[in-house]
């Protein structure tokens, strides 16, 4: 059974995400990490743990400064391996503090919790100054 939180996602009777029916909206809201995952990093419960806390977690203006800069930069990643190795360690830090938070992993990663302190409020800023 579905519930719509008036926040954000459909949610499942137990709170969690229903990816089957955010599968596109949560793929493009994670741009970069949706990129690493097809790249085999991260594996599917700790990409799917990603999603889930995003979907629970983001403010929609976070959201859109995320995208402001991860949109250019994923076509960049696309041409530029160098680009891809520089994101690639970054988004797996990420992507395995944000499973640990959720609970499906044993131990969450300093990196990953860094670059949590780091980029989020940076693209909360970034969202605030991009119209809606």
């Amino acid at each position: 059974m579905e519930q719509v939180n008036n926040d954000g996602p459909v949610l499942n009777a137990d709170g969690t995400a229903n990816f089957a029916h955010y599968a596109s909206s949560a793929s493009a809201s994670r741009i970069i990490c949706t990129y690493s995952y097809r790249k085999g990093l991260p594996d599917k419960a700790v990409w799917r743990a990603d999603i889930a806390f995003t979907l629970k977690n983001a403010s929609p203006t976070a959201i859109r400064g995320y995208h402001v800069w991860a949109v250019p930069y994923i076509r960049w990643m696309h041409k530029s391996t160098m680009a891809e190795k520089i994101m690639l360690p970054i988004a797996q830090w990420r992507a395995q503090e944000l499973a640990y938070q959720m609970g499906v992993v044993s131990h969450g990663s300093w990196r990953g919790k860094l670059v949590r302190w780091v980029l989020e409020p940076m693209c909360w800023v970034i969202g605030v100054f991009t119209p809606k």
